[in-house]
């Protein structure tokens, strides 16, 4: 299956590099102990990236650029994870992964599944054994898909680390108008995104703009991806 082009080598493949080198420094950590290993990725797509790139000349030509994605990478680790659970919604880029790894040494170590990152993962993380598991779970969303309620299960499991990419721009910023105005269904989302509705006192101030009584009209926008990023930390 085919994904939208997206992202560049500089930016989104360094960012898939230093996921895989993590994953194999982890299980290099880890890898030899008597605890049982498991790495999930709540977005794994179709395994593999296309890019957009502009080729160095007087036309700027795109050149087609597929890099692997996270899933492709935490499989082939050295010393691969016990056990994988790759999470998609969309069934057409999970049936493209079980294509992808059809012959590969690890696959028998791989659940699939079609299904709401959310709800599995917060299953996963309220019925598993983790005095004797320890694993990485990977949110790469495309937007504000990760509830907060998510990653308070991931926490509570005390045995997980979390890689969140948080989109700040796309999921936070961009939901804000420049008059500070919020659409009531991205106020709701951005809500539950970071779990609490204080936001609005931190991404947006009184208008410097005053009505004839001197009161303040609507609300200023403040908030920055770099400040929203801050606020989430």
């Amino acid at each position: 299956m085919a994904q939208k082009r997206f992202g560049s080598v500089a930016t989104t493949g360094k960012k898939f590099d230093v996921i895989g080198e993590y994953l194999s420094m982890y299980q290099r950590a880890l890898g030899n102990t008597s605890l049982q290993t498991v790495y999930i990725d709540g977005f794994a797509g179709s395994g593999e990236i296309p890019l957009v790139e502009l080729n160095n000349n007087l036309f700027d030509e795109e050149v087609k650029t597929v890099i692997a994605g996270s899933a492709d990478r935490a499989l082939n680790v050295d010393k691969p994870f016990d056990h994988y659970v790759f999470i998609d919604k969309r069934k057409k880029c999970v049936e493209a992964l079980q294509k992808r790894f059809q012959g590969n040494p690890n696959a028998n170590r791989v659940n699939y599944v079609i299904g709401d990152a959310n709800e599995h993962i917060q299953n996963i993380c309220r019925y598993g054994n983790w005095c004797f598991k320890r694993g990485v779970v990977l949110l790469d969303p495309f937007g504000s898909q990760v509830d907060w309620e998510t990653i308070k299960a991931i926490a509570k499991t005390k045995a997980l680390d979390l890689w969140y990419l948080f989109p700040a721009g796309l999921s936070v910023f961009r939901q804000i108008g420049k008059d500070g105005r919020v659409d009531p269904t991205h106020e709701s989302s951005i809500t539950r995104l970071l779990g609490t509705d204080e936001w609005k006192t931190a991404f947006l101030k009184p208008s410097k703009q005053r009505d004839l009584f001197d009161a303040p009209v609507g609300n200023e926008k403040v908030v920055t991806p770099e400040s929203a990023a801050l606020y989430y930390d």
